[in-house]
């Protein structure tokens, strides 16, 4: 009887938890701590000046000293003299309007200015969550995971570590979506800074000039501004730019990679080119397509963001992107639409680094073959599979 009893008893006190509860305050502990030692082993890195080597202090630094960084990178300047402008690898690729904005960096030492962008880095990953998840009506608790998830994620701790600008290209790019405006369309023209992420918000736009004309304010200000500072041809400008964004290398993990190896695209001396159109037309058709199918504003930023990432050379940090579709799939997760997703970006923000390492370990080239070629396969799958079965599944209510 005494055991009977004692079962009671726990049955009774078991029954007045809020296991719902419990699991989700678990959960934040278990993220906060991870999420913490992150940071401090980040920070340390940091501090020692092992990262933020893709921070643009360098071609800042250069334009605000009457400098053209194009030309001056182009020509190899740098090789010339014994007093290097140019730290790690900020090869300045970005447009005018960028190193116009990074003004207030350039007036102390990249030591410095690195770790004052890595609080503004860690601020945008903490902002971005919040708006979005306000904007789609998450409870506090759900915005509050969602800013420790993604704080915890590669793509951010990549970005906030190299000193990376995608955070902030994201914060722009979303913008015209949440906020629909005119001055919200002039601000989400600072995406375009970026041009392999830009380039799908310049798409987006071309279904309405007003904004898209809007949209150009910021880059032709930019582009005027760097000319006559850096007593630069406006003209010749322009060609330098496309010429030091071609020249840059980066990762062949495009979707079309596999073009260059047709023998007779491979004889063009930049057949990298002829790819680069080809998914420029892809993703004009799909973002088209995503205007015209998708009502639902949210889902609108969510796939259009997607598209960004799907097409052009990335590195794992502009995977941040994904951040709206995971949202928006969290808030329909009772949908078996919503489980593909999170499923799908599971794997590719937690999992996807550490099966890369395990096949590493065996066949490098092997591994090169995955890299190149799964992450921009798996986001088009990801991106089709929504564009044409959300309706049929009924993802979204309206």
């Amino acid at each position: 009887m005494m055991i009977i009893d004692l079962i009671k008893k726990i049955i009774l006190i078991c029954s007045t938890f809020n296991f719902k509860m419990l699991f989700r305050i678990f959960l934040i502990s278990v993220l906060t701590i991870f999420l913490t030692s992150t940071l401090i082993k980040g920070g340390i890195k940091i501090f020692q000046g092992t990262e933020g080597q893709d921070f643009q202090y360098s071609p800042s630094k250069l334009f605000w000293e009457g400098t053209n960084h194009y030309e001056y990178i182009l020509n190899k300047k740098d090789e010339l003299t014994n007093n290097k402008k140019i730290i790690l690898s900020q090869n300045g690729e970005y447009s005018h309007i960028l190193y116009i904005i990074f003004y207030p960096f350039t007036l102390t030492n990249f030591e410095t200015a690195k770790k004052i962008w890595v609080v503004f880095n860690c601020l945008f990953a903490a902002l971005l969550p919040l708006i979005l998840g306000k904007y789609l009506k998450l409870k506090n608790t759900e915005i509050l995971i969602s800013i420790l998830l993604f704080l915890c994620s590669y793509p951010v701790r990549s970005t906030i570590g190299n000193g990376q600008q995608s955070l902030f290209i994201l914060l722009f790019y979303c913008i015209p979506f949440i906020f629909n405006s005119n001055f919200a369309a002039l601000l989400g023209g600072i995406a375009y800074t970026k041009y392999n992420l830009g380039i799908s918000l310049f798409f987006y736009f071309l279904n309405n000039y007003k904004k898209l004309l809007l949209s150009l304010i910021p880059s032709l200000f930019g582009w005027i501004f760097y000319c006559y500072y850096s007593n630069s041809n406006l003209i010749k400008n322009i060609f330098e730019i496309i010429q030091l964004t071609l020249t840059v290398t980066g990762r062949p993990e495009t979707l079309f990679s596999f073009v260059n190896k047709i023998s007779y695209v491979n004889q063009f001396n930049n057949s990298s080119i002829l790819v680069y159109l080809l998914e420029m037309i892809i993703c004009l058709i799909l973002i088209f397509n995503i205007n015209k199918k998708i009502h639902n504003q949210f889902y609108k930023l969510a796939l259009i963001a997607l598209s960004a990432i799907t097409f052009f050379p990335h590195w794992g940090h502009d995977y941040v992107f994904l951040l709206p579709l995971v949202l928006i799939s969290y808030k329909n997760f009772y949908n078996i639409l919503g489980k593909i997703n999170i499923l799908f970006i599971t794997y590719l923000i937690y999992l996807h680094g550490y099966i890369i390492k395990f096949f590493k370990l065996f066949d490098f080239n092997f591994f090169e073959e995955i890299r190149i070629f799964t992450i921009p396969n798996l986001l088009f799958l990801l991106l089709l599979t929504n564009l044409f079965l959300f309706k049929k599944l009924k993802f979204i209510n309206k």
